[in-house]
């Protein structure tokens, strides 16, 4: 009974759709332009749109609660929860121009407003106190972390001549994970410094996921490879092709966009072309297939509902 409960939506106008791992069923919400993440006790689902910014529905009866906005056109791109479901966050690029804002959920209050001319970002992600934000790859090559209380920089990691695709705090905020575009590497926060162990020749990683209790890395991109690490080591443990899966599944020519364990670490699932694929993480079996979107599904997460 762990992770039962998966949000996966889809971008280009496409629904938000709450489906449950054990049968298949789904819920939707309502339609929307970007992409949007269920909060980790499955209580609201974030959508983003260009008109209103995100958007604030009930997971149990699709009930919209309220709009956050000031981001500009177009929607905000990345969207995170932390762990208590009472944080927020949302960033978009949009001709070099950066928006990143934090809000929290209680009383709807804006915690923190970035507007960051001059960026072009390829990941933003928030730790799981959501005490802190990171965004990859600005213009100047450096992922940065900033503060959340009050928008101060932690520190800026310089990545020279290497994009970073995909970042990722550790479940214990300690370490900031970038995958760039020629390895996976952590950087111990709040010096920055790299971690010799956790690296690997993984090609431009736009999907990073940690298991809860941070022992296992998942990474994916446009390779059509799912690898999985060990996260004290940078020791490869299982990789799953996706050319070798029921070709049914998914369009073998796309990326993998996204990926989230469930909270145990028992199950493993992973956002390709319009379908979300999910394996069991004990011998990375088929699990399940969720399917039912007409564009490419750009983000997804479990719930910690049982």
């Amino acid at each position: 009974d762990d992770g039962q409960t998966v949000a996966y939506t889809s971008s280009y106008y496409g629904p938000v759709v709450v489906g449950h791992v054990a049968d298949g069923s789904t819920i939707t919400v309502p339609t929307f332009e970007g992409p949007g993440i269920i909060s980790p006790d499955a209580t609201w689902v974030a959508t983003t749109n260009r008109t209103t910014g995100v958007d604030l529905y009930r997971t149990s009866d699709g009930s919209y609660v309220r709009s956050f906005g000031g981001f500009g056109n177009p929607y905000p791109a990345r969207v995170a929860w932390s762990a208590d479901s009472n944080i927020l966050m949302a960033a978009n690029s949009y001709l070099g121009s950066t928006n990143l804002k934090v809000f929290r959920i209680s009383d709807f209050l804006e915690l923190l407003s970035l507007p960051l001319p001059g960026s072009n970002y390829f990941g933003a992600t928030m730790s799981r106190d959501g005490q802190f934000v990171a965004f990859g790859s600005d213009t100047s090559g450096n992922a940065t972390v900033w503060r959340v209380t009050d928008g101060s920089i932690v520190t800026q990691i310089p990545t020279p001549n290497d994009q970073v695709w995909g970042i990722s705090f550790t479940p214990d905020n300690l370490s900031l994970l970038c995958g760039l575009a020629s390895h996976l590497t952590a950087y111990a926060l709040p010096q920055g410094v790299p971690s010799p162990h956790q690296t690997g020749n993984v090609g431009s990683d736009n999907a990073i996921a940690y298991s809860s209790a941070g022992n296992l890395i998942a990474t994916g991109g446009p390779d059509q490879v799912i690898s999985v690490w060990n996260s004290s080591t940078g020791a490869m443990l299982n990789y799953v092709s996706i050319s070798n899966c029921i070709a049914a599944w998914y369009d073998c020519t796309s990326t993998v966009s996204s990926l989230a364990f469930s909270p145990a670490g028992t199950v493993l699932a992973a956002a390709v072309n319009n379908s979300i694929l999910v394996w069991n993480t004990a011998g990375y079996s088929p699990a399940a297939t969720l399917t039912g979107h007409t564009q490419p599904v750009e983000a997804i997460a479990f719930s910690d509902r049982k």
